[in-house]
C-alpha cells in the first residue's frame, strides 16, 4: 500500500543547511559523501532494483554514470525548482525522472515492431538506454541558468564551464553558485551537454554495445541532445511522460507493482527526492530472467562472438552463481564500509599474498544471519539454520570458481597466526584470487598470517 511522507521523512536538504568551505563555498565531494550527505543512497539501491542487475553487474555499467553524473552536479538545484536552494536537487530530481521511465518503460515492448526473438535479445540493451536518458536527459537544461565560481587547489578563482568537464576534474576544491535563474532555455553551447557526458561517462564497452543498434542509439541521441521530434520516439516518449509527472502533479513510483506515493509540488517540503521507501534497498533480488552475462570476472568475454553485455532471453548462469554473487555484494558493501573487519584479531577477512582469505565457517554463516530474506528467495522452500546455511553460501563460492584451488584439489587453505615469532593459532578459509575484481579497498597483507603447506590443508 502507498504511504504518503511527512516532510520529516520527505526531502529537501537546503544550502543553507549544509555546512560550507571558506566563505560559504561548498567543498566538493565525491560520490560516496554526496550520498550520505543528501541521502539519496535509497534511490540508488531502488534504480538497481528496478534494473534488476545483479550487483556487479550494477556496478560496473551503471554506477560509474551515477556516480559521475553525482560529482557533475554536486550540490546543484534543480532546474525547474522554485526553491533555488535547494541542495543537489539537479541529481536527485534526475534519479527520480530515471526511475519513473524505468517503471513505464515496463509496459512497452522495445524495439517497436520487432520480432519477438529480437525483443528478447534486446530487452536489457533498451532499458538501459532508458536510464541513461532518464538521468542525463536534462544535464544542459539545469545548468543553463546556474553560474559558479570555483576554487581551485592552487588558490586562484575561476568561473565553471560544464562541458570542460567536472568541478573535480577542472582542479576545483570548492565552489559557490554566483547566480541561478528559473526557466532559461537552453543556450546553443550547452545543448549538447547530455551527449557530451554520454560519451564521457558510460563505460566504452556499454558505449559499443548500444551503438550496435542503431535505431536505439539515434533515439537516445536525439533525447539527449534536446530535438523537437523526440516524443515520437519510444525513448523520448517515455522520459517526457517521466518529467512531466515528476515536475507537474502527483505521481507515483512502484517497486515490483507497490506503489510509493510521493508528494504533489504544491505541498509544503515537496522536493526532488520524496520518493524514498525504507524497504526499498540494494539488497532487493532481481528475478531470474535479469541476467547480464560476460561480465561475472568484472571483463567482457573477448572469445565471444556477440557484443559485450548481449542478453539472452533467459539466464545461462547456473543459480550456483547467483548465490556466490550475492555474497561477494554483500562482502564488498561490508568491507568498503567498515562493517566488515579485516586483518584484525578476531576478524573474518585477511589479506595475504595469495589473495583475500574468507575464513570459513565464520565468514559464510555471518552472511546466512544477515541476509536471511535473499538466501530465502534463492533457496524457495528450504529453511534451515544459519550454519547448514552458511555451508550452502560456502558451496556458491567454491563453485564460482574465484578461488585459489591447493594442490591435491584443496579448496581451503590453512595459515598459522604468528605472534612474537611463534604460531599462535591457525585460520582456514577459502583464498579468493584477484580481490580487486570484487572489493574495494583491497585488505592488504596481513603480515601475522604464513600460509601452511597445502598438504596439511583442509580439503
Amino acid at each position: 500500500m502507498a504511504t504518503q511522507l511527512s516532510r520529516a521523512t520527505a526531502f529537501p536538504v537546503h544550502l543553507a543547511d549544509v555546512p560550507g568551505g571558506p566563505e560559504g563555498e561548498f567543498p566538493v565531494l565525491g560520490f560516496r559523501d554526496l550520498a550520505e550527505r543528501y541521502r539519496f543512497g535509497p534511490l540508488v539501491g531502488l534504480l538497481r532494483t528496478k534494473l534488476g542487475f545483479p550487483m556487479e553487474v550494477f556496478d560496473q555499467v551503471v554506477r560509474p554514470v551515477v556516480g559521475g553524473y553525482a560529482e557533475f552536479l554536486q550540490s546543484l538545484p534543480a532546474a525547474d525548482s522554485t526553491d533555488r536552494a535547494n541542495a543537489s536537487g539537479a541529481f536527485i530530481q534526475a534519479l527520480e525522472v530515471a526511475l519513473l521511465a524505468l517503471d513505464y518503460r515496463r509496459g512497452q515492448i522495445l524495439p517497436r515492431g520487432a520480432a519477438p526473438e529480437v525483443i528478447g535479445e534486446q530487452m536489457h540493451r533498451w532499458t538501459y538506454g532508458v536510464l541513461i536518458a532518464g538521468l542525463l536527459g536534462d544535464a544542459g537544461k539545469t545548468l543553463a541558468g546556474v553560474r559558479v565560481q570555483l576554487r581551485l587547489a592552487s588558490g586562484g578563482v575561476r568561473g565553471w564551464d560544464p562541458l570542460e568537464g567536472s568541478m573535480g576534474a577542472c582542479g576545483a576544491v570548492s565552489y559557490r553558485v554566483m547566480a541561478t535563474v528559473v526557466g532559461v532555455e537552453v543556450g546553443g553551447r550547452l545543448d549538447g551537454l547530455a551527449v557530451q557526458l554520454l560519451n564521457r561517462l558510460v563505460p566504452p564497452p556499454v558505449l559499443a554495445w548500444l551503438a550496435a543498434d542503431e535505431i536505439l542509439m539515434g533515439e537516445l541521441e536525439a533525447c539527449l541532445s534536446g530535438e523537437g521530434a523526440v516524443r515520437s520516439g519510444a525513448i523520448g516518449h517515455l522520459v517526457c511522460r517521466a518529467k512531466c509527472s515528476i515536475t507537474g502533479g502527483p505521481k507515483d513510483i512502484e517497486v515490483h507493482g507497490t506503489a510509493i506515493a510521493t508528494l504533489p509540488p504544491e505541498c509544503p517540503g515537496s522536493a526532488p527526492g520524496a520518493a524514498v521507501q525504507a524497504e526499498a534497498n540494494s539488497s532487493t533480488l532481481p528475478s531470474d530472467e535479469e541476467y547480464l552475462d560476460d561480465l561475472d570476472d568484472g571483463r567482457p568475454d573477448s572469445s565471444n562472438s556477440k557484443p559485450p553485455l548481449e542478453v539472452p532471453g533467459k539466464p545461462k548462469q547456473p543459480r550456483a552463481v547467483e548465490g556466490a554473487q550475492r555474497f561477494m555484494g554483500w562482502l564488498k558493501a561490508g568491507v568498503s564500509g567498515g562493517n566488515i573487519r579485516t586483518n584484525e584479531p578476531g576478524a573474518l577477512v585477511h589479506g595475504v599474498p595469495e589473495g583475500m582469505l574468507l575464513v570459513s565457517p565464520g565468514i559464510f554463516r555471518e552472511f546466512a544471519k544477515q541476509c536471511q530474506d535473499e538466501i530465502a528467495l534463492l533457496r524457495a522452500g528450504v529453511a534451515a539454520s544459519d550454519a547448514d546455511v552458511g555451508k550452502w553460501v560456502l558451496r556458491q563460492v567454491l563453485r564460482g570458481g574465484w578461488h585459489l584451488q591447493a594442490e591435491q584439489g584443496f579448496n581451503m587453505l590453512t595459515y598459522q597466526v604468528m605472534r612474537a615469532g611463534r604460531a599462535a593459532s591457525n585460520l582456514s578459509g577459502v583464498v579468493i584470487e584477484k580481490p580487486e575484481r570484487f572489493v574495494d579497498p583491497v585488505p592488504s597483507v596481513n603480515p601475522a598470517l604464513v600460509r601452511v603447506p597445502d598438504s596439511q590443508g583442509v580439503a
